[in-house]
């Protein structure tokens, strides 16, 4: 039986749909186990199979995170250079400052501002990103959290110039008020 002429695509995208099929017959080729109940994949061609397709995931998450302006990828001969943008920066300090589950060794983290009302949108977003972060609220501008954040949330602050308006102070709770004290106990059992 001869084999089949495919006409020459006229566009790059009928060139990758002409590629995309013949990989798909020859998988189907390789996958003729898939109809029969005693036959069994090949140990290798299954492993192949899996590093294609985790592959194939990498190259769209990068894609993801280029088209959020997250990295910057470069070409240099055969070799792709991928490195974080500014913004790829903040958003893992961000990433890392939520998922801390480490509890602090010396008591709370706390959180003190007093932004400028000129600077107004800079203090809602930072209320915003502490709440996110699982902080909790004892005062307008005094947040605080049992977690280990501190690393990560000065060079937050630093990579977002905000340092000169914000204390970081880590310590136990000597008194407090009642309120202060129910929030604490609400949300802090050890």
């Amino acid at each position: 039986m001869a084999k089949r002429q495919l006409p020459k695509p006229t566009s790059k995208v009928r060139a990758g749909l002409s590629i995309a099929r013949d990989y798909l017959q020859e998988l189907a080729g390789q996958l003729y186990w898939a109809c029969s109940t005693n036959n069994h994949i090949d140990y290798g061609l299954y492993k192949e199979i899996e590093r294609r397709k985790m592959l194939k995931d990498k190259r769209e998450q990068l894609k993801y995170l280029k088209k959020q302006k997250l990295i910057e990828m470069e070409k240099i001969g055969k070799r792709v250079i991928v490195r974080l943008t500014e913004k790829g920066w903040g958003e893992a300090l961000r990433d890392r400052i939520k998922s801390e589950r480490t509890r602090c060794k010396n008591g709370f983290c706390f959180v003190l501002f007093d932004v400028p009302e000129k600077e107004r949108f800079a203090r809602d977003t930072l209320r915003d990103f502490l709440k996110e972060c699982g902080f909790k609220r004892l005062q307008h501008s005094v947040w605080m959290t049992d977690r280990e954040v501190i690393e990560p949330l000065c060079e937050l602050l630093q990579c977002r110039k905000l340092e000169r308006w914000i204390r970081i102070v880590q310590g136990h709770i000597i008194a407090a008020s009642p309120l202060d004290r129910l929030v604490i106990r609400q949300n802090y059992r050890s």
